[in-house]
């Protein structure tokens, strides 16, 4: 800070974690600054936000000057991801590095996509109908720091079985995972002909969809 008036007396806050977070931090320094001016005497104090005057404290009143620009860290960490259709009704989501981050049904990508881009969810389900019949994949702002947020609340994804994803496949016609439509209708049959072992459809419940898939060719051949 170059005013000497403020020069041994100021708290200085450089926010880059957004509005919200600004805020919190603000009343923070304001309530500490507050404490240090009947602690230590201050004829007042002030606080600048990226350099910039932002509140300053006296000892009868504040005074606010205008908003500074606050760096908003959402959309400094964003880059452009690409979301695709993955078969059926499923996407997967990509960074800019092609690494895969996640992927999901409807439900979990509206979960998902609010969390990494701040998209509403019907911005969210508008994206996953744009993707229809693209096989590129569509681009979009997202902030991947905040995946891990996106594992912790898929739980229920997680849940889903080898015989959800052959039904689906079945279902839609589409081949999904690497399962093709040949062996997940073989695999449907095989679990509806288990109907009256309810011990053995729990089995394949609990079965990964490669072992599954192994098990198919078996019977198959």
């Amino acid at each position: 800070m170059t005013d000497k008036k403020f020069k041994k007396s100021s708290l200085t806050m450089s926010s880059s974690q957004g509005l919200k977070a600004h805020k919190n931090m603000t009343m923070a320094i304001m309530k500490k600054a507050e404490k240090l001016r009947k602690q230590e005497g201050w004829a007042g104090y002030r606080i600048t936000v990226n350099g910039q005057p932002y509140i300053a404290g006296h000892t009868t009143r504040f005074v606010k000057y205008p908003r500074p620009h606050i760096n908003d860290s959402v959309n400094e960490a964003k880059e452009t991801g690409t979301i695709k259709k993955s078969g059926g009704l499923w996407w997967a989501v990509f960074d800019k590095r092609k690494k895969l981050r996640f992927e999901g049904n409807v439900n979990f990508m509206v979960k998902a996509l609010k969390i990494v881009s701040g998209m509403s969810k019907k911005q969210v389900i508008d994206l996953l109908k744009v993707t229809v019949g693209t096989m590129k994949g569509v681009p979009f702002k997202a902030d991947f720091s905040k995946d891990k947020y996106v594992r912790t609340e898929s739980v229920d994804e997680a849940k889903e079985t080898g015989i959800d994803i052959a039904k689906r496949v079945v279902k839609n016609k589409q081949h999904e995972k690497g399962l093709d439509l040949t062996t997940a209708n073989f695999i449907v049959k095989i679990y509806d002909a288990y109907k009256e072992h309810p011990n053995l459809q729990r089995q394949m419940d609990k079965m990964p969809l490669p072992k599954m898939v192994k098990l198919a060719y078996r019977v198959m051949k």
